[in-house]
């Protein structure tokens, strides 16, 4: 095919051509980015509240150990 377009015009689609594919590109990169981030603060935050929950169930072992250790010595 050939190209009737003069040189100016020619090298300006070019251009377009690769500003658009650049810039979508870096949407991609930019929103992929963010995807990850999300990631990484839905795995703190779940690990975060499983911790909080073994520290509860510590604390409340805790205080069960104290109750019977009482009970042992009122006998």
């Amino acid at each position: 095919m050939v190209n009737l377009l003069p040189q100016y015009w020619q090298k300006k689609l070019k251009e377009e051509e690769i500003f658009k594919t650049v810039s979508i590109l870096g949407i991609v990169v930019v929103f992929a980015m963010f995807a990850f981030i999300l990631m990484l603060l839905f795995v703190k935050y779940f690990y975060s509240s499983s911790i909080v929950s073994l520290e509860i169930s510590a604390t409340e072992k805790e205080k069960e150990m104290k109750i019977f250790n009482i009970e042992d010595e009122e006998k």
